[in-house]
């Protein structure tokens, strides 16, 4: 299948993720367990999966390379640029760059392709809550009836650094916006457009060595 993503705004140019490049310049998770795990969720059958803020692209390459149909999206162009690990072959194929806090329209054979699964892993905490709501517009636009949309979030600051030991952050440079408890995720970026599935379904996540203890897993499904 062709895959095709119709945005305006194909790259977050105002984001310091794109502006001081850290997360997606290093960043390449993937968890064959949760694919594992995703796939008997589905009952085995064949899924659309979409991975939001995808940094390397390593997980929606894995999604593909079982047979199911994958796209991973991502604020900054570094990784298409550098061509770096799977955007050298897969850019513009199934991986693509996108400001996810704007509208955007994912396009498959030649209309709007909905998803099985759509996730966010450690993204969401980047984005301002004008952006958030844009951005949950997007999944909810994207997701099957039957779909369901996992994320993690990072209730923690981050900061851009030079990359070089001491690994000194500047403050003026933040790249964790959004630093808030769960209850405010889920009544206030999650409930106006989706319901929560508690508890979380799968035994494992993407980045679940990551960022202990201040992260937090959601999933859930369309409201009815």
């Amino acid at each position: 299948m062709i895959l095709k993503v119709i945005t305006e705004y194909p790259v977050a140019l105002d984001s310091n993720d794109h502006l001081y490049p850290k997360g997606t310049s290093n960043d390449n998770h993937t968890d064959p367990i949760f694919i594992d795990e995703v796939e008997r969720y589905f009952g085995g059958k064949q899924i659309n999966y979409a991975d939001l803020g995808c940094a390397g692209g390593q997980l929606a390459l894995d999604f593909l390379a079982r047979g199911h149909t994958a796209i991973g999206l991502e604020g900054s162009d570094y990784s298409a640029i550098h061509k770096r690990v799977g955007w050298a072959e897969y850019y513009n194929k199934n991986l693509f760059t996108c400001d996810l806090s704007r509208p955007c329209t994912i396009m498959g054979g030649g209309e709007q392709l909905q998803f099985d699964c759509i996730t966010a892993w450690e993204v969401l905490e980047h984005l301002n809550e004008k952006g958030l709501h844009e951005f949950m517009k997007n999944v909810v636009k994207h997701l099957k009836p039957e779909g369901i949309f996992c994320a993690s979030v990072t209730a923690y600051p981050d900061y851009w650094d030079n990359g070089q030991p001491p690994y000194e952050q500047v403050a003026e440079k933040p790249l964790h916006i959004t630093i808030e408890s769960f209850e405010w995720w889920r009544e206030n970026i999650f409930k106006p457009y989706i319901e929560m599935i508690e508890p979380y379904p799968f035994s494992t996540h993407v980045r679940s060595d990551v960022n202990p203890p201040y992260s937090m897993w959601f999933a859930a499904k369309k409201l009815k």
